[in-house]
């Protein structure tokens, strides 16, 4: 027996399919800490979180919550070396995809250097990827340096070349070196001033003549407490 078909485009197209929202309701429950099974000591604070959303994006989480290895006390953990408002933005990228807003360019820089150390080390491959993104996104001559060296530490090449290429003009080289960023980069990578003038374009005899100085001095610094 055959029955007679619903015309189509017709009741079905009428239907409304609401977006799914499980993002915002994870958030929910994270900021009133619904359900939440797990709490961090960061900084001095008690952060709320759930294992399971935890242990679902980062395999270093999922170490700590469930595995072989995991936390004694696994009810409270203390998490050492990292500021309480990293690790909650960190946590709200986790739950959301997304990063929150900062009030300013300078505090923008900073969140992002240190939210990609955090990514670093709890393995979150989306969020190291979105602050490489927006450090290089918004590099400028004071936040250059101190970038080129987390990305040199952290093995991020794209960002790397990013620094190097935005240097690699006379006018922004000198601009570079006048800055407290430019010194922590000397010391700290002291092999990068080589790359600098490697793919610096039309870089004045000048311009050399300071870098070689200044990696002088870095290498007698270094020699001197050496040999203490």
């Amino acid at each position: 027996m055959k029955y007679p078909c619903v015309p189509k485009n017709n009741i079905a197209q009428s239907i409304t399919i609401p977006p799914c929202n499980l993002c915002e309701q994870l958030c929910r429950s994270l900021a009133s800490g619904l359900g939440t099974d797990v709490t961090f000591r960061v900084d001095g604070k008690r952060i709320h979180a759930h294992k399971c959303v935890l242990a679902a994006s980062s395999p270093v989480f999922k170490a700590m919550l469930f595995g072989p290895m995991k936390e004694k006390d696994k009810n409270l953990i203390q998490i050492k070396e990292i500021k309480a408002p990293i690790f909650k933005a960190m946590l709200n990228f986790i739950y959301t995809g997304k990063l929150s807003d900062t009030s300013s360019h300078g505090a923008s820089c900073w969140m992002h250097q240190h939210l990609l150390v955090a990514a670093d080390r709890f393995a979150l491959e989306r969020l190291r990827s979105t602050c490489e993104f927006l450090l290089c996104r918004d590099l400028d001559v004071d936040n250059v340096s101190t970038t080129l060296v987390l990305a040199q530490q952290y093995n991020c090449q794209q960002l790397k070349a990013a620094c190097l290429k935005y240097i690699a003009s006379h006018e922004i080289l000198m601009l570079v070196m006048a800055t407290d960023g430019f010194q922590h980069l000397i010391s700290s990578c002291p092999w990068m001033l080589g790359e600098i003038i490697a793919r610096t374009s039309a870089i004045s005899s000048c311009v050399i003549t300071v870098l070689v100085l200044s990696l002088c001095v870095v290498w007698i610094v270094v020699m001197h407490f050496t040999l203490l």
